[in-house]
């Protein structure tokens, strides 16, 4: 990222192992920070849920597969009750590899997510009226 979206990301979902304190630091220096919620429903929010974030048994078909990870419905839980309210300007849904994945259930559960954070907009919208 190199600055060139300082202070505006946040990383969540992260279950895996430190190797070291340097990890949180260089997540810091590359601009990546850890904010409550309340702090940054005013500001533009990009949404890129990780596949590799979900449990290797709901999706085999990532790149970086982690146990102890979050299972689909709780990512999806996070999506629907999170996003309603943000300011959301952009999305992504990042690490399906298909070739990985014969039985396609990575891809389904990524379109899911897809799905959910197209309409988190409209969710908002119809809540506000």
């Amino acid at each position: 990222m190199e600055d060139l979206l300082a202070d505006s990301s946040v990383h969540a979902c992260i279950r895996s192992t430190l190797d070291s304190e340097a990890d949180i630091e260089l997540d810091a220096k590359m601009g990546f920070t850890i904010v409550p919620a309340a702090l940054y429903r005013t500001t533009s929010q990009c949404i890129s849920p990780r596949r590799g974030g979900s449990r290797p048994a709901f999706a085999p078909g990532t790149a970086g597969p982690a146990s102890g990870s979050w299972t689909p419905r709780e990512i999806l839980q996070l999506i629907i009750e999170a996003l309603p309210g943000l300011n959301v300007v952009a999305a992504d849904v990042v690490e399906v590899l298909p070739a990985l994945d014969q039985a396609e259930i990575t891809g389904i559960t990524a379109a899911e997510m897809s799905f959910e954070v197209s309409m988190a907009p409209i969710f908002s919208f119809q809540s506000s009226l």
